[in-house]
């Protein structure tokens, strides 16, 4: 009988978190794992500490520093599982997530990949808000009950739904796909994509989504990942993300989509060109600004703002402020 779930977990000079991390796959009431984590060429303590933590289910495997996308590869190239998750070597599970996944999984043979809500935390303790109630429009997607009665199921293209988001609610850390569903793909790395989608931010959202495309997708309400907040998140390079989303959304117009696929993404690119000019104008970049507005003009839905956002551009300085 093989694998049930292989757990992914790229980790560089984590190493004063990478343990509790380990902890809590091991922790989980599934228990037919393979864990694989990817040491990507860290220069702490990590190797030292993944030394000292003993069970059959654990593959360490060692790389040479490549960033958090090839990582990921890495463990995908290695995995045996019948489903796959990633854990990021800073953040933590509730013991009954990949349970509760699996749950729904095996009684929708259909479904492509649940997401389950999630908190934050840091050394004070569990923020209060849930990462659901940052996002009420979930609220209005269209749903039914899964067939375990546990989850709810999104009703239609899951991929339209979740791409006109402004921010995906589903974290790759919160994610169970189905290995059919991304047995051919891979996320991308910084060498094989634009220069926007740089520091690892976004870099998980074409994978995402494209595997969001090969079936139905599922969501948990219930916060069974805790995502740690510190110093060193990539979330914290704010004034880049508007870019990085503008870097992981055109990546995808490069995936062969259905029409109404297309249209939603043509939507969202335009939104984020935007955004990355107004990051672009904020830093006083006129003219990168103006090229990125100019190229929304070319997107349904984001000509007026494009519009708008060149107007400003045109006023004096004090004029604009």
């Amino acid at each position: 009988m093989g694998v049930k779930i292989t757990v992914i977990i790229p980790t560089y000079n984590y190493g004063r978190f990478i343990q509790e991390a380990i902890e809590s796959v091991f922790s989980q009431t599934v228990t037919d794992l393979q864990i694989v984590v990817v040491d990507d060429g860290s220069t702490d303590d990590t190797p030292e500490v993944l030394a000292g933590i003993l069970d059959p289910r654990l593959e360490i495997v060692r790389t040479a520093n490549q960033g958090v996308s090839a990582a990921r590869n890495e463990g995908l190239r290695r995995a045996k599982g019948e489903f796959i998750a990633f854990l990021d070597a800073d953040d933590r599970w509730a013991p009954r997530k990949l349970e509760y996944q699996l749950q729904v999984m095996m009684a929708e043979p259909d479904m492509a990949a649940v997401f389950t809500n999630f908190v934050r935390f840091d050394e004070r303790g569990v923020f209060s808000q849930d990462q659901f109630t940052f996002f009420p429009e979930l609220a209005a997607v269209p749903t039914s009950p899964t067939l375990d009665g546990r989850g709810q199921r999104i009703v239609g293209d899951a991929f339209c739904t979740l791409v006109a988001f402004g921010e995906i609610p589903a974290y790759t850390q919160a994610i169970l796909f189905r290995r059919q569903a991304v047995k051919d793909l891979a996320f991308p790395t910084m060498e094989g994509t634009r220069s926007g989608m740089r520091y690892g931010l976004c870099e998980d959202v074409p994978f995402c989504l494209q595997a969001f495309r090969q079936g139905a997708v599922g969501f948990l309400k219930e916060p069974l990942v805790e995502v740690r907040r510190h110093g060193e998140n990539a979330s914290t390079l704010l004034p880049d993300m508007p870019h990085a989303k503008l870097a992981a959304f055109q990546l995808l117009t490069e995936t062969p989509l259905t029409d109404s696929e297309r249209r939603a993404l043509d939507r969202r690119v335009g939104r984020a060109l935007i955004s990355s000019g107004m990051q672009n104008a904020s830093e006083r970049q006129v003219r990168v600004a103006a090229r990125k507005y100019f190229q929304a003009l070319g997107f349904r839905g984001a000509r007026l703002s494009a519009l708008k956002n060149l107007a400003k551009l045109a006023l004096p300085r004090r004029a604009r402020t």
